[in-house]
């Protein structure tokens, strides 16, 4: 076995391990790979913390290998493990989103579960959309499907959760959910398996610092390309895939290095972390604002809409003022533009809004010339009051004075700008091949209305 560049010091000892493998035998039909056995092994390890009572050595259990290696053999045969060996046991799994984490994890512990074999289990599976489940119900254990949000894991009493492609979730919100669910659990683990990320993978990152420094209840193991070979060295390709010629070829390494930008191939077949394409909102100081308790008050809001350069969604954000910052919130993303203006009618007749505002140098113009005839008055920005907005956003972002909810799709819209020249000066731009910004744009313009001082009259009495 190709041993990981990061491990444990101490031995395995007592572990649940064999079990594991003995379940992923019997419910997948698989033999574990030397590097999975030696993964689940160490996962799974035990310490007896009373006379006759044993719990896991570590509550959160890190694996970072590059992508193709069986990683997910690892995830399933975990949490069929915690399903099967224990009774009336609560597993959740999640991924960068909802149907990655149900076509990877999911769908094929259903289709186990789902064999005759175990009939004697009682198995009840749900596949309906949002409400996905597996239940033993002879053993009283069940597995859920969460999605990657702050309150993805609400109401929930959570044994293991396992987390796949963590380097994709960028900020913290993830072990903000997942924390308070396993606070009264006896023997809960937390367990993250991904390739490397990028700055903007910001809990993956504070995980492995802690990993590589050896933090007391954490198993760390990373199988990666030392920093000292080169890209194209065969030895750094051999030691960030420990299933060389098992599951991954040479061959097909060779392919996607012929495919890939280096960069990419780097992070995804060597496991060494990158640098992303360059954002002009730096991911910290965008987590930094992340206030999830905060909501955009009820009065003085201004709204700011924006269509993607596709024109295959459009954006609704509002702001206002709230307790010396400007918070920001995702009111409506949807496909095509046709909905917009309707919505925004219901939004003024809800909220009376201190002012609309669009940017007339964008996509959104066609909207913003048929706004008058459907009865909207609004502030359609040139380019340089569309620049003057960018710059108060930034601003408002680096000095710490905006709050977000922490909504995926303004996240991402957020990861997504460049920056580009305008009216001599810059502006939000899209990244090439980046994903749209019309959530940045829309609450940039809505940010910038909300945070301008009010000019009150001037009474002029003799």
């Amino acid at each position: 076995m190709i041993d990981p560049q990061y491990g444990p010091a101490d031995g395995i000892g007592r572990t649940h391990g064999p079990r594991a493998a003995r379940i992923a035998r019997a419910l997948f039909g698989v033999e574990l790979l030397d590097w999975e056995g030696y993964t689940l092994d160490h996962a799974l390890a035990l310490d007896e913390y009373e006379p006759g009572r044993w719990r896991y050595r570590y509550r959160t259990v890190v694996v970072t290998v590059a992508r193709q290696n069986g990683k997910s053999v690892i995830l399933r045969s975990g949490v069929a493990d915690r399903m099967v060996g224990e009774d009336n046991a609560t597993a959740a799994v999640m991924s960068q989103d909802r149907a990655a984490a149900k076509e990877i994890i999911f769908e094929p512990l259903a289709d186990a579960f789902e064999g005759d074999k175990w009939a004697v289990l009682r198995p009840k599976i749900r596949r309906s959309n949002g409400f996905e489940r597996i239940l033993l119900s002879a053993l009283g254990s069940r597995l859920v499907l969460l999605s990657p949000t702050e309150k993805g894991a609400h109401g929930y009493s959570l044994d293991v959760v396992v987390v796949d492609e963590a380097w994709s979730l960028w900020d913290f919100r993830v072990p903000q959910a997942v924390t308070p669910t396993q606070v009264a659990r006896e023997n809960p683990q937390l367990w993250i398996v991904s390739t490397a990320g990028t700055e903007l993978s910001l809990w993956l990152r504070q995980l492995v610092d802690k990993g590589r420094a050896g933090a007391e209840g954490l198993l760390y193991l990373e199988w990666s390309a030392p920093i000292g070979l080169d890209v194209d060295d065969p030895a750094a390709w051999r030691a960030a895939n420990p299933s060389l010629e098992q599951t991954i070829s040479l061959d097909a390494l060779a392919d996607a290095r012929a495919k890939l930008p280096e960069s990419e191939f780097e992070r995804a077949h060597l496991n060494r972390w990158t640098v992303a394409a360059e954002a002009v909102i730096p991911a910290g100081l965008w987590a930094q604002c992340l206030a999830p308790d905060v909501s955009v008050g009820t009065e003085e809001i201004a709204l700011g809409f924006d269509v993607a350069h596709d024109r295959d969604s459009a954006a609704i954000t509002a702001a206002s003022t709230v307790g010396g910052r400007v918070a920001v919130e995702l009111i409506e993303l949807r496909p095509g533009t046709e909905w917009v203006l309707g919505r925004l009618r219901e939004l003024v007749e809800r909220w009376a809004p201190a002012g609309i505002v669009a940017n007339n140098a964008g996509p959104a113009r066609n909207l913003i010339e048929a706004a008058p005839a459907a009865g909207i008055d609004l502030d359609a920005y040139n380019a340089g009051q569309y620049v003057a907005a960018c710059q108060t956003m930034y601003d408002l972002i680096a000095e710490g004075r905006l709050a977000h909810r922490g909504q995926a799709a303004l996240d991402l819209a957020v990861a997504a700008a460049g920056r580009r020249n305008l009216a001599g000066s810059w502006a939000f731009g899209r990244q090439p091949k980046g994903s749209s910004i019309a959530p940045l744009v829309a609450a940039t313009l809505a940010a910038h209305r909300a945070s301008r001082p009010h000019l009150l009259p001037i009474i002029i009495t003799r």
